[in-house]
């Protein structure tokens, strides 16, 4: 009886123990929608420099180079705006 006792008390003191560690573990965790507001509060818009953005060389074609590289319809779209129904 005794062993069957101390057995009993021992198992109950494990899980009493894992227990108390989880509830420790997760009270001290913080919540998502806190840490969000702290972050979206003090983060600051940014603002690109002249450095940030790239420059892109204009391209500079003949109609006749365009209608050689691009497809009938697709010149009709992009080079003879045919976007707008009649």
């Amino acid at each position: 009886m005794g062993l069957l006792m101390k057995d009993s008390a021992f198992r109950f003191l494990i899980i009493f123990a894992a227990l108390a560690v989880g509830i420790f573990y997760f009270a001290r965790q913080p919540h998502a929608q806190e840490t969000r507001k702290n972050t979206v509060k003090n983060m600051e818009p940014l603002k690109p420099t002249a450095e940030d953005l790239a420059t892109v060389p204009k391209v500079e074609k003949s109609d006749a180079e365009w209608k050689k590289q691009l497809t009938p319809e697709q010149y009709a779209i992009l080079r003879g705006h045919s976007t707008e129904r009649a």
